[in-house]
């Protein structure tokens, strides 16, 4: 491992874990990699660098937790985070609950390109592009024709899928759809409960750097109804900013850390670890 010895490593997403979860991770870069350095940023500030911002507002919406989070030049606003377990294991969840019974029998194990394990085929259906998409008017959107579609699961079933288009996602906006999720709130309401806890002089620049993350905010239509939404509830300008890639947003901006000229200052170095031990890596984040 000493090829490793010259190089620093960021890490995404480990500024809202546990401490000793860091002082862990930091222990081992140091005494297992011997590293010379590690910096450890929220996937939230890395999803906004990956935009060349460093002052706005990420939401972040995963696999079971949704998060915004404020950020002022770079730094988490911390007191102002709002967060949920809500997320794409509850439309997975959904998903398999609604269309399981008559459309999702258990695949047989299987060998080669024919392995599609009975989890990934329905994730595999929300990350399709077209297939669902989230709507501008949930009310209005049962009156509309013309919106059933076929699906072929990877073990050749088709199923057809028509209101599930845009019930699914509505989720996200109306958690109370869903006997499961009916104590949480709308991600947009998430979004309005951060920017109203900071300072009231940022908030119109909030508003007009909203960043939406993570594979729950890949439906087509998510960024306008965010718009809709959020503008019904200020009088700021709304600008919901899409990163190019919203599953890699945090690796990119991970990328554009590391690139920094004050990098070397921002990361815990071999030296501090030696002086004052793991616990050094929170006074650094």
């Amino acid at each position: 491992m000493s090829e490793l010895q010259h190089n620093a490593v960021v890490f995404s997403g480990g500024s809202f874990h546990p401490r000793r979860y860091r002082e862990r991770m930091l222990q081992v870069i140091m005494e297992t990699f011997n590293m010379r350095g590690m910096h450890i940023a929220s996937d939230a500030v890395c999803s906004l660098f990956s935009t060349g911002r460093s002052t706005g507002v990420v939401l972040d919406c995963g696999a079971g937790v949704t998060h915004t989070v404020p950020i002022y030049e770079g730094h988490n606003l911390r007191y102002a985070v709002s967060g949920q377990n809500l997320g794409g294991n509850d439309l997975t969840q959904l998903i398999r609950t609604e269309l399981a019974p008559f459309s999702f029998r258990p695949l047989q194990p299987r060998t080669g390109s024919d392995m599609y394990p009975y989890p990934h085929a329905i994730n595999n259906m929300k990350e399709s592009t077209d297939l669902f998409f989230v709507t501008s008017n949930y009310e209005s959107e049962a009156q509309t024709t013309g919106i059933e579609t076929a699906y072929q699961l990877p073990d050749g079933q088709t199923i057809t899928l028509n209101s599930e288009r845009y019930r699914y996602p509505e989720l996200l906006f109306q958690p109370n759809l869903n006997e499961h999720t009916k104590d949480k709130q709308g991600v947009h309401q998430l979004l309005i409960n951060s920017i109203q806890s900071v300072d009231e002089s940022l908030h119109a620049e909030l508003f007009a750097n909203t960043v939406i993350s993570g594979g729950s905010c890949m439906f087509s239509g998510m960024k306008q109804r965010l718009e809709m939404e959020l503008g019904k509830l200020s009088d700021h300008v709304v600008e919901i900013i899409e990163p190019t890639s919203k599953l890699n947003s945090a690796w990119v901006g991970a990328s554009i850390i590391a690139s920094l000229a004050e990098f070397n200052r921002m990361m815990v170095t071999y030296d501090l670890y030696d002086e004052y031990g793991p616990m050094v890596v929170n006074r650094m984040i």
